[in-house]
């Protein structure tokens, strides 16, 4: 799946992590999601839970800069926390590198959020892109 030119304009943009991101597996619950590619067992649990919208964010590692477990799972405590008080419906879900160069990093799958929230928290948490779907569409990178 090729970038636009927009993504290109971010300032983290990155070539090679593009295309790792876009080899990544996002795994939420039983469901494992790859960008690009259509999911029509994830669009029945959408449908049946009434979830329009998805994405899948981490506070893990930010910008890239690879931290200790420990570091990663109080970031990603935090980001729960963050979300919880905002009242957003989220599950953990978690980024499995094929290429095994990264550690599987947890995160959530949240769910009816809008796009500029979403890319809000993703600036927060220090995040190069987010992954952003709707039921019945396929995932998509948004660099953020």
């Amino acid at each position: 799946m090729p970038h636009g030119s927009s993504d290109q304009k971010k300032p983290y943009f990155d070539e090679e992590l593009h295309a790792a991101y876009l080899t990544t597996k996002y795994t939420c619950g039983r469901y494992a999601l790859k960008i690009g590619r259509s999911h029509p067992d994830f669009d029945d649990f959408l449908v049946r839970e009434d979830f329009s919208t998805y994405v899948f964010i981490t506070a893990w590692n930010p910008r890239s800069k690879a931290l200790s477990e420990a570091e990663n799972l109080a970031r990603g405590q935090k980001l729960q926390l963050r979300l919880k008080e905002l009242g957003l419906v989220f599950m953990p879900a978690a980024a499995h590198d094929p290429s095994e160069k990264w550690a599987v990093e947890k995160g959530v799958f949240i769910f009816n959020a809008g796009t500029e929230v979403v890319l809000k928290l993703a600036t927060i948490w220090e995040q190069n892109a987010v992954v952003i779907g709707v039921r019945g569409g396929i995932p998509e990178l948004r660099w953020a």
